[in-house]
């Protein structure tokens, strides 16, 4: 189990950038003022006056292109990049909205202030510092920087694990209650040839579900287990428990249990939330059959795999900021458009049928891709029960990936409404895995717990189930 996790983990990690964003909950602060707000708002496109204007300059007043904003209200956060006046638009009606700096330019410190959109459409001007924090640079001339504020992680690169001639895969899985893992694995393949190993594993995966003959491994062979291992993983586990709840878990997850570590030790803990360090013994006991198989790749790897010293002078922790998850009794709201830039709203397409299956993909995702001809029977099958499925693309926030995703649909007979994945895709679907789907009644709530990964008998079990729920 454990060794097809860091498998899949290796599509992930290729694909996707991890960046589930959150609206901080800090002391709320007044809108800064500057001399030439109304100037550059007056700059915006006419059509935008009607929605919120956030204006960033810097503290000489000069425009600040490329900041990544984040627009909040109590149901979903949008995200924008400021323009060339230095100005992001979000066309929303009044109400109550907390904005937040979700990325800075480079050359320009960190903005963590929460600020307060008026009641009425208008303009908000936010002042960065061009100050860079010392700190933060000197890592970044050191070495590549592996940041994931919401899972509490920090890596600097060291040079031994930057220079490696074989691949090293980064992954992260919710093993679910509070608790979170980064996994650190070893390929003994080169960088250039993971494309031929992702494609291999995806095609594996395609006959595995429908029964056909697996097709050819390329060398190695990929399926004696013995190309890859863990290195390290770091496990978070939250609400002040410890290695007995985290062991617990671990076992309950995968079947690992302590005597398939060789080290399992604390290394930190930041608020509620403790960190562990922890590394599979399977490399160590059998040695002999890694080496025979990892061939000139043996030597690297057994370097870094008892190297702790270099891995953990790289390393800072500090309490994540856990994302958001969905959960029953949660309200979805969307504002996308079909393939094809047809613009929808969620509410006008939910109402459409007692349950509406909302089915989150993507394109480099194997097991989504997989199960597009199942779903496209089970749209068929489900509909004379008032029930419709549709699915999200998350990735297809640009024609080209539009494009794939609409041949990848014609390919498996879907004819369900598909929408593009907005840039705040992310912000409305918090999920950690593909695929993942949800349940929703007429007005968007969610009705039963969301199904993580490839699972038509469970969809049609949670179709059945979610029908129940709106009748009774």
């Amino acid at each position: 189990m454990k060794k097809q996790r860091c498998i899949l983990a290796l599509a992930l990690t290729l694909a996707l950038t991890i960046g589930l964003a959150g609206c901080a909950q800090v002391p709320a602060q007044q809108p800064a003022e500057a001399p030439a707000a109304e100037e550059a708002a007056q700059e915006a496109p006419a059509e935008t006056s009607e929605g919120y204007v956030v204006l960033v300059m810097d503290e000489e007043n000069a425009p600040v292109p490329d900041a990544k904003i984040q627009f909040c209200s109590d149901k979903a956060c949008l995200t924008a990049d400021t323009d060339e006046t230095g100005v992001a638009v979000f066309d929303q009606e009044a109400g109550s909205y907390t904005i937040h700096v979700l990325e800075v330019p480079e050359g320009f410190a960190a903005d963590d202030t929460e600020y307060e959109a008026p009641a009425e459409p208008g303009i908000v001007t936010i002042v960065l510092s061009r100050e860079a924090e010392e700190a933060e640079a000197e890592a970044e001339a050191d070495g590549e920087v592996m940041d994931i504020p919401e899972l509490g992680f920090h890596f600097v690169t060291p040079e031994k694990f930057a220079n490696a001639k074989g691949f090293i895969n980064w992954g992260n899985y919710n093993i679910g209650d509070g608790i979170q893992a980064i996994t650190t694995a070893y390929y003994a393949v080169p960088t250039e040839r993971i494309n031929e190993y992702v494609e291999y594993m995806d095609s594996w995966y395609k006959a595995s579900m429908s029964g056909e003959e697996a097709p050819e491994a390329p060398e190695p062979s990929w399926m004696s287990g013995y190309e890859f291992t863990d290195l390290y993983d770091i496990y978070t586990i939250n609400g002040n428990r410890g290695k007995d709840e985290l062991l617990a878990a671990l076992e309950a997850d995968d079947g690992m249990t302590e005597a398939d570590y060789n080290l399992f030790e604390e290394i930190g803990k930041d608020g509620e939330c403790t960190f562990f360090l922890a590394r599979s013994a399977a490399f160590e006991n059998e040695k002999s059959q890694y080496e025979e198989t990892m061939g000139e790749f043996f030597t690297e790897c057994e370097d870094l795999y008892e190297d702790k010293d270099a891995f953990l002078s790289a390393l800072t922790l500090s309490e994540p900021q856990w994302p958001q998850s969905l959960k029953v009794g949660d309200e979805i709201f969307y504002e996308s458009s079909d393939l094809d830039k047809n613009p929808l709203r969620s509410k006008a397409i939910f109402s459409e049928a007692k349950v509406t299956m909302i089915n989150l993909w993507a394109t480099w995702c194997g097991p989504c891709k997989s199960e597009l001809p199942e779903l496209a029977k089970m749209a068929r099958e489900f509909e004379e029960q008032d029930c419709q499925i549709i699915g999200v693309v998350m990735d297809a926030n640009n024609e080209e990936k539009a494009a794939e995703a609409k041949e990848l649909l014609e390919a498996a007979g879907a004819e369900y409404l598909n929408l593009w994945g907005e840039d705040y895709v992310d912000e409305v679907f918090p999920i950690d895995a593909y695929p993942t789907t949800i349940f929703v009644d007429r007005e968007g709530k969610i009705l039963i717990e969301p199904i993580v990964g490839a699972d038509p008998a469970g969809y049609r079990e949670g179709l059945m189930k979610a029908l129940e729920k709106v009748e009774e």
